[in-house]
């Protein structure tokens, strides 16, 4: 019996989820502070929590850490997390005119590469086209 792609579970170090996610909070904070930047982290993961269900499997706290409920990640976890990066830069980019376009992987820095292979990439370009 074949799996569905999406049953699929990554052999993903959640630390690593754990770092994109605040390479990504300190960017958007060193544009509007921390303060603003944990409630755009908050709008946008209610926006991307709409129509993604894998997003479930993330929350943040008072101190805009990132918590993982569940540390097998698959690819819909991986998708969550992307569209909900995605999100998290436009609610930035909405607030602030002339940010101009963002490049996940210099966000990212020294973990992108260590993310190409779960797609986080695709999903996250995937997003914009979408226009989630």
């Amino acid at each position: 019996m074949k799996q569905n792609p999406s049953d699929v579970k990554l052999p993903l170090d959640p630390d690593l989820l754990n770092k994109a996610y605040t390479q990504f909070f300190q960017f958007v904070s060193e544009f509007v502070g921390e303060k603003k930047a944990g409630e755009f982290s908050r709008q946008s993961y209610q926006i991307t929590q709409k129509y993604c269900s894998g997003i479930s499997n993330f929350q943040t706290d008072d101190q805009n850490q990132l918590h993982i409920k569940n540390f097998e990640l698959g690819d819909r976890e991986i998708l969550g997390f992307g569209i909900w990066m995605y999100q998290f830069i436009e609610e930035l980019q909405n607030f602030m005119v002339g940010i101009g376009k963002v490049d996940p992987i210099r966000i990212l820095g020294k973990w992108a590469g260590d993310l190409k292979p779960t797609n986080f990439f695709e999903y996250y370009h995937k997003a914009r086209e979408l226009k989630y």
